[in-house]
């Protein structure tokens, strides 16, 4: 068994036990988060989302891929996130719309992906939705084809780099009402990678962190 299949294994392994959950995700939030949660909530029960996290072999070790949106006039505009939209009517479960969207948006083949667990599931107060992570892994490298109406470009991480701490910085954004805020990010290749995808990802370290692979 090759060191990859064994990370998998003891991936799939850990996925299945408690998760961190908020401990781990909130590592990556700015403070204003709390209470954009508690106003969201207020306002009624969000809407159901999925992303794929998936794991692939490219240059002998394990990516994954980050899509970035295109400039709108909308709240989400030019971020970066995990492939991944909200749930169809016609989706069986979250998991199925994980892996619909992953294809619509990346061309990633579902039949492709073995689907290794589940993240805690993370609620988006600006667009009230609650996301449900999964995480997925491919034998070999998707023939990734961007559909072109959603996402603007995409990148490939290596895990090795995704879990160095020094990717990890602080910078202040604005949100749309034009209120400036401090948050904390990676900085992957030059992209800022912050909220709920930071906070997935962070959460993903974490399960990591708890996978000992013999030398």
């Amino acid at each position: 068994m090759t060191a990859t299949r064994t990370f998998i294994d003891k991936l799939r392994e850990e996925l299945s036990k408690p998760l961190p959950g908020e401990s781990a995700q909130y590592k990556l939030t700015p403070a204003i988060r709390k209470k954009k949660v508690e106003d969201m909530l207020k306002l009624g029960p969000p809407r159901d989302s999925s992303v794929l996290v998936l794991l692939y072999p490219k240059n002998g070790e394990l990516n994954t891929v980050f899509t970035q949106r295109h400039d709108y006039a909308g709240i989400h505009s030019n971020q970066v996130s995990f492939p991944g939209g909200k749930k169809e009517e016609t989706d069986r479960d979250f998991m199925a719309t994980a892996l619909r969207e992953a294809k619509e948006e990346m061309a990633i083949q579902p039949e492709k992906v073995e689907i290794l667990g589940q993240l805690s599931d993370l609620l988006v107060p600006p667009s009230r939705f609650v996301i449900h992570p999964f995480i997925g892994v491919s034998e070999k490298r998707p023939d990734f084809i961007p559909q072109q109406s959603e996402v603007k470009s995409y990148f490939e991480v290596p895990l090795n780099l995704l879990s160095n701490p020094e990717r990890i910085k602080e910078t202040e954004l604005k949100l749309s009402d034009g209120k400036i805020f401090k948050t904390p990010y990676y900085d992957l290749y030059g992209h800022i990678v912050w909220g709920a995808t930071a906070m997935i990802v962070s959460e993903f370290l974490e399960v990591q962190k708890n996978i000992q692979l013999e030398d």
